[in-house]
């Protein structure tokens, strides 16, 4: 037995299906504000914890230059018997971006290397005296400051201190507090 022709109604029901199945459906404006205002409270999460973790790498930084400069300190003192001479210093900057010694013992920062052999150097302890990152900080950077009570004919300082401020809380350090750091450590 043949099969009968499909009926008008039946074919305009499948072909409305089809066109229905096949329709493009897109995201409603209130699917769209729910879906930016996720991604923008998300996002100023991320910035404030972005914010936070560059403050600590920047403190973290400061901790490791002090360390650096005082290691590079104690081998100057070692071949000079004394610390470079000079008050408020500050380090990292201008003519004082290089540690070395000289022939006059008032100085001891140079501006640069070739600096330091214009001057009779002897060997250079630190080619790149560190500076404070910015922002934070000290606004002068680390202040350098040589003393020394008994200090006669031109000798070599037998103190210093270098001052510093950090920005966060970080490794038994508060953040805000002007440290000194001296040929003993570090100190408030």
């Amino acid at each position: 037995m043949p099969l009968a022709p499909p009926n008008k109604a039946i074919l305009y029901m499948l072909q409305a299906r089809r066109i229905k199945n096949n329709a493009v459906r897109g995201f409603t404006l209130v699917e769209l504000l729910v879906t930016i205002s996720i991604i923008g409270v998300l996002a100023s999460i991320t910035v404030v914890s972005v914010g936070n973790v560059r403050q600590i790498a920047r403190d973290s930084k400061r901790l490791a230059d002090i360390k650096q400069l005082q290691t590079a300190l104690e081998f100057y003192f070692n071949q000079q018997n004394g610390y470079p001479a000079g008050t408020d210093i500050t380090l990292g900057t201008g003519d004082q971006s290089v540690l070395c010694i000289t022939a006059d013992a008032t100085r001891g920062f140079e501006d640069t290397v070739n600096d330091c052999a214009g001057n009779g150097a002897g060997p250079v302890y630190m080619s790149r005296v560190p500076s404070n990152p910015i922002p934070g900080g000290l606004a002068n950077g680390y202040l350098y400051n040589a003393t020394d009570p008994g200090n006669f004919n031109n000798r070599r300082p037998s103190q210093y201190t270098i001052q510093f401020q950090l920005e966060t809380d970080i490794a038994g350090f508060s953040r805000g507090v002007a440290y000194l750091a001296t040929p003993a450590g570090i100190r408030r």
